[in-house]
């Protein structure tokens, strides 16, 4: 089931996340190819020193030694255990961070832990259920949380949002703390603020809050998650990618169709096949390729509406790192957007999500008939 998440009323996260993946990408463009990481996987661990970026995306994401470069990771339980030259953007489940970063972290999860060996050169963004900052923040602190525990060091000036706010023994806010929150935020003695301190109260209706709370967090991690997947499928298989985005193009009302058929036939084919002893194995192998296909050619979809509005704007979105991943930004964006239009929106998402389901379906069927022909150019994934 697609979630609905309300994306028209905050067009100002989205526009801060589309800039932040136009900085990733300009810093990765700098970078040779073969000095950044790029990764998948149900378990992903970087184990060895990168001097570029890491982008990888997983049910569980470790990195353990130091990165030079920027930090891009989704993943059901993330934890970032070294130092990072520049900066970090993270989305998962939880989200662990211990060490030094170079510059900004912006992280959202469902628990965020910002360790007390942690110190960030630069802003700190938090989104969470829970967050606990226990190391130093150089620059301003910016989080949104049910709970929000402070016992860290922060030099800039700190704004939070959350339900209980709790600043503990030991922390230092060196600038101002504005909070809003139903309650007085929790200043336990031996706490140092040393800037101006202000507050904005607001009611709660538990259930709405945390309906409304669940959808913000929802819709950004949606909107992380689709993003880096779709980034990471492209540096893995740039040509392949390429090529299955140039079919959908070609062949769109062909897409479509082929994308409809296998939408509908091939879950009734897998379940005559499971419901017999023999094709049982055929069928579940049927399942796992369809899930895939469903998986990949949405990602395909998403690539292919970023390159359709960067041409619309006279840019060539495979003419560099930066345009890419910034059409990949965007494309994600557009679609977000795009199903929660009234009406229509739906309509056009789905339409949208089958056409990059038969355009991968025509590619790969295009190139099993040509695997052997000399002529086609070579792959370089």
């Amino acid at each position: 089931m697609r979630p609905r998440h309300p994306i028209l009323a905050n067009v100002r996260t989205i526009l801060l996340l589309l800039s932040l993946f136009y900085s990733w990408a300009l810093f990765a463009q700098q970078d040779d190819a073969f000095t950044d990481i790029y990764d998948a996987g149900a378990a992903v661990q970087i184990l060895e020193a990168t001097q570029g970026d890491v982008v990888v995306a997983g049910g569980s994401v470790s990195i353990i030694k130091p990165v030079n470069g920027d930090v891009l990771a989704v993943g059901g339980a993330i934890n970032i255990s070294t130092d990072v030259g520049d900066d970090i953007r993270a989305a998962g489940g939880s989200v662990t961070l211990v060490g030094n970063i170079g510059d900004d972290a912006v992280v959202a999860g469902g628990n965020v832990v910002v360790d007390s060996a942690t110190t960030i050169g630069g802003r700190a963004w938090l989104f969470g259920n829970t967050i606990h900052i226990e190391g130093i923040v150089e620059g301003e602190l910016r989080a949104q949380a049910h709970r929000i525990i402070l016992s860290g060091r922060v030099n800039g000036d700190v704004d939070l949002l959350a339900n209980t706010i709790e600043i503990e023994p030991g922390a230092v806010i060196k600038g101002k703390l504005s909070y809003s929150a139903p309650k007085d935020a929790v200043i336990r003695e031996g706490a140092i603020i040393e800037g101006e301190v202000s507050q904005s109260k607001f009611e709660i209706n538990t259930n709405h809050a945390n309906k409304q709370g669940n959808g913000f967090l929802g819709a950004l991690m949606y909107y992380l998650s689709l993003t880096a997947s779709a980034i990471v499928i492209v540096f893995i298989f740039p040509v392949r990618t390429l090529m299955a985005t140039q079919q959908l193009e070609d062949t769109p009302f062909k897409s479509a169709g082929t994308g409809l058929v296998i939408l509908l036939a091939t879950p009734i084919v897998a379940l005559m096949l499971l419901v017999s002893v023999l094709g049982m194995p055929l069928g579940f192998v049927l399942l796992g390729l369809y899930l895939s296909t469903l998986i990949i050619g949405f990602l395909i979809a998403v690539i292919w509406l970023g390159d359709l509005a960067f041409r619309k704007l006279g840019k060539q979105p495979d003419s560099s790192k930066l345009i890419r991943a910034a059409s990949i930004a965007v494309g994600a964006a557009l679609l977000m957007i795009i199903d929660v239009i009234p009406f229509v929106g739906g309509l056009v998402f789905f339409i949208i999500s089958v056409m990059g389901i038969g355009g991968l379906v025509l590619f790969l069927y295009s190139a099993y008939l040509n695997r052997d022909n000399p002529s086609l150019p070579e792959s370089s994934d």
